[in-house]
């Protein structure tokens, strides 16, 4: 179990660093920063997981998420709130399926940039994980079944502005943790790529 003892050290590094962001975009009053408007962001969602022992390690699942982004007044802070369902079938011999639901809160720093159309962007985000399926419910695999579990993502994204009112999100890369049951390690190491369009909500005041 050298991995867990290795791998578990992030998961309190991840709390260290988003538990500060959430302080501070909450300290400097959650309203939109003049120009920017709250959004809605709809994404497809691809997440590689590792699997149960005696298989090729990795599940490929395929989804999607919807996102709401709120920038916090005159700062470079957003607060985001974000619900994504990813799903895999026939994993293993015995045809296994899985959905992963995940739901997370964090911040998000978007740099200030001048004459460009290209908005990158690094996030911070914990919350939970719910996984469904027969995959969740093997025993042989997965201890007692899992269901809960605690999630954190770190990464961040580039996004290009189409419109006033319409952006489109070119590509978001995170590294997503979560602590289930598989019969090996009881714990994943995910990568998730996400890519959408987004959505303008609200003008702000001037």
């Amino acid at each position: 179990m050298q991995i867990t003892r290795a791998i578990r050290p992030v998961t309190l590094v991840l709390l260290g660093l988003a538990v500060p962001a959430l302080r501070l975009a909450v300290a400097q009053q959650a309203e939109p920063r003049h120009g920017t408007p709250s959004a809605l962001e709809l994404t497809y969602d691809y997440t590689r997981t590792n699997g149960p022992p005696g298989n090729c390690g990795c599940i490929h699942l395929n989804g999607g998420g919807v996102a709401y982004v709120r920038p916090v007044h005159d700062s470079t802070v957003s607060l985001v709130a974000q619900v994504g369902a990813t799903h895999a079938g026939g994993i293993g011999t015995l045809n296994y399926d899985l959905t992963l639901l995940t739901y997370t809160a964090g911040a998000r720093y978007s740099p200030r940039l001048r004459h460009t159309y290209l908005q990158p962007y690094g996030e911070l985000a914990i919350g939970g994980a719910y996984a469904s399926g027969s995959l969740s419910k093997a025993p042989s695999l997965a201890g007692d079944g899992i269901g809960n579990s605690f999630a954190a993502t770190v990464g961040g994204g580039i996004n290009l502005k189409l419109h006033h009112r319409l952006s489109f999100k070119l590509i978001d890369i995170e590294y997503l943790t979560t602590n289930y049951a598989n019969g090996d390690t009881d714990h994943q190491n995910d990568l998730r790529l996400s890519s959408g369009v987004i959505f303008s909500l609200f003008s702000t005041k001037h």
